[in-house]
């Protein structure tokens, strides 16, 4: 900008550039620094105005509202802007705005069924789902929308049989690929969605979402190598993708390059010192690199913002990588006994317990799961089904069958009937084969 003399052209494309990186208040001293130079500057005036606003958000919003777009274009971008901000009513007012003005775009009914979907409102979902068929949204006929109701009622099968004809429709559909891929690995069919995943990345090589999940799917896998790999080949196309960059520095920290993942994660926290999942990542590779002071600095900086469970075990894995267990009991006891007894819940309980008998500890893990089944919720029995586990891991086959018993007797199993397969599982360990 000042090799051009401050340019108010320039100085707008510069500073929009720096908001979208969440720069702020650099944004603001460049426009100042062109109004020094061009103080009749309408643009550079307006834009000093909306920077100097307290809020971010309505800053993009009259940014929107002022642009060229169209007013579905405008609406649409407010709906993305809200919704990542977690400012769903708002989100919710601009979708509306958008589906006013075009009902039958496809992205209106896209955003709408998702909407609707995620609320669990099936009457709702069904209501996009037979505009999608009536419009051919999806290019088709609302396969793909067919096989999403199908999956919110709970037919996985189902589902999978829908994607696969939509895939036999148009065999350069990547939606129904995507969707293919997505269903598959959440029935355990891991080999059927890195085959979709793959097929959909082919047709559109540079989506980052696709990315992502691709990735995703080869970690579930076990292929963490894969994984690493693909996320490294793929990093150019992905870089701008949050959710993208947490994951395949997260593999390089646990598999790959940890001091590449420590400088990332570093450099981030330099430009978003607020992003909590960046901070806690970067705690475990100074963890995982012995670099103890950095690390819990971090951990405690979290825990005083926004305490959490996860923190809490974060810590007592940072006492037991100094080979103090002693301690590492006491961060969750302590985090236990100043929880409201009115609202404690089993999963301080259960994740005490896993830590500790992860670290050997097993009469205590035990005693701690137990205790976590006076605070469990009855309809879903989670600490039985920790219970359960840990019996079966530990080859204590009767015990593991009895809480497995209470989770089927309490209808606590999920869809696939996992509870019920190990129960099968562990009474024929235990020779109870009428049982079984």
């Amino acid at each position: 900008a000042s090799e051009t003399g401050y340019d108010p052209r320039i100085v707008v494309t510069l500073g929009q550039y720096l908001l979208d990186f969440d720069q702020r208040d650099d944004a603001l001293v460049e426009v100042r620094r062109g109004l020094e130079r061009h103080p009749d500057s309408e643009a550079l005036q307006r834009l000093e105005r909306v920077f100097s606003a307290e809020d971010p958000t309505a800053i993009l919003v009259t940014l929107i509202d002022e642009s060229a777009r169209t007013p579905l274009g405008k609406a649409l971008t407010k709906h993305d802007i809200f919704a990542t901000r977690g400012r769903f009513e708002e989100a919710a007012a601009a979708l509306a705005e958008a589906e006013a003005i075009a009902p039958d775009d496809e992205r209106v009914i896209e955003l709408g069924f998702v909407r609707a979907a995620n609320a669990g409102d099936t009457e709702r979902a069904t209501f996009y789902a037979d505009r999608a068929t009536e419009t051919n949204a999806d290019t088709v006929g609302g396969l793909t929308y067919k096989a999403r109701l199908e999956m919110l009622e709970g037919d996985t099968a189902g589902a999978i049989a829908t994607l696969r004809r939509a895939r036999d429709t148009d065999e350069l559909n990547w939606v129904a690929w995507r969707l293919l891929g997505r269903t598959s690995a959440m029935a355990g069919l891991q080999n059927d969605a890195v085959a979709a995943f793959e097929e959909a990345i082919s047709i559109r090589p540079n989506d980052s979402g696709l990315i992502t999940e691709y990735v995703r799917a080869l970690v579930d896998m076990g292929r963490v190598d894969e994984a690493l790999e693909v996320a490294r080949e793929r990093e150019g196309s992905a870089r701008e993708d949050n959710a993208f960059i947490d994951l395949w520095l997260t593999l390089e920290g646990a598999f790959g390059d940890r001091q590449l993942a420590l400088e990332r994660r570093t450099k981030l926290l330099e430009l978003y010192p607020e992003d909590r999942v960046n901070r806690a990542a970067l705690a475990r590779v100074h963890m995982d690199l012995s670099q103890f002071d950095p690390s819990i600095e971090l951990i405690r900086g979290l825990r005083e913002e926004a305490d959490t469970i996860g923190l809490v075990g974060m810590e007592a894995e940072w006492h037991a990588a100094r080979n103090d267990l002693v301690s590492s009991q006491a961060v969750f006891s302590e985090y236990i006994v100043e929880q409201d007894p009115e609202t404690l819940t089993a999963q301080p309980y259960i994740e005490m317990g896993r830590f500790l008998l992860n670290k050997g500890i097993t009469d205590r893990g035990l005693a701690a799961l137990r205790q976590a089944r006076g605070r469990q919720n009855e309809t879903r029995r989670e600490a039985d089904k920790a219970l359960g586990d840990a019996y079966m891991t530990l080859g204590r086959n009767d015990e593991a069958a009895d809480s497995m018993l209470e989770v089927g007797e309490a209808g606590a199993d999920d869809a696939n009937g996992t509870y019920r397969k190990r129960l099968i599982e562990v009474l024929i360990r235990a020779e109870r084969i009428e049982e079984a």
